[in-house]
């Protein structure tokens, strides 16, 4: 049971990362298109 938990966990970082990495990149296209409509 312990061998599967630890060999499961870095692959479950590894995904939230990445999903980590997606969200900032969204937020940051979010908020220049913010500023870029604003500005118009």
């Amino acid at each position: 049971m312990t061998d599967g938990i630890l060999a499961n966990q870095p692959s479950k970082t590894i995904i939230e990362q990445r999903l980590v990495k997606v969200k900032q990149k969204a937020v940051d296209h979010i908020v220049f298109l913010k500023k870029v409509l604003t500005d118009d």
